[in-house]
């Protein structure tokens, strides 16, 4: 399978990665608020930036490739963007957080969330397999052959 990303991406990916952001912002606002103040805090923020990186790294690959404007996407993710993993373990990454996600909504036995859930991992498992991985190996090919020339 060949295809571009943007040929299976569909309204309701975009759906579904911002009411998952929204559910796990408001999850980590409130362990946040919860902890007080000192060394919990910031742990818990610290690992939130991280937890939520990952999240935002979908939210921009999703929204990239279905046009969805810059402020509208900003309203979801903050201002800047996230940047996109440079390794193999970066882009596997990705998957593996969506599909921890997923596995935690069947534990829980969370229909409506397994349904985003199971979306945005089957959207990121064939975004990172069929599109990134493969570009990624080709690109020390790329490298290679331009200086050797």
């Amino acid at each position: 399978m060949t295809a571009a990303p943007w040929s299976f991406t569909t309204d309701e990916h975009w759906e579904a990665i911002v009411s998952e952001c929204k559910r796990r912002e408001e999850g980590w606002a409130e362990e946040i608020r919860k902890a007080g103040n000192g060394d919990r805090r910031w742990r818990l923020t610290e690992a939130r930036n991280a937890d939520m990186a990952q999240w935002h790294i979908i939210a921009v690959l999703i929204a990239r490739k279905l046009g969805i404007p810059t402020l509208e996407r900003e309203e979801l993710t903050g201002f800047g963007r996230p940047d996109n993993p440079t390794d193999r373990e970066g882009w596997l990454a990705i998957v593996a957080t969506a599909r921890r996600a997923l596995n935690k909504a069947v534990d829980r036995d969370h229909l409506p969330l397994y349904r985003h859930l199971y979306l945005i991992w089957r959207w990121a498992h064939l975004y990172v397999h069929v599109w990134a991985l493969p570009a990624l190996d080709r690109r020390p090919a790329t490298i290679e052959q331009r200086n050797a020339a």
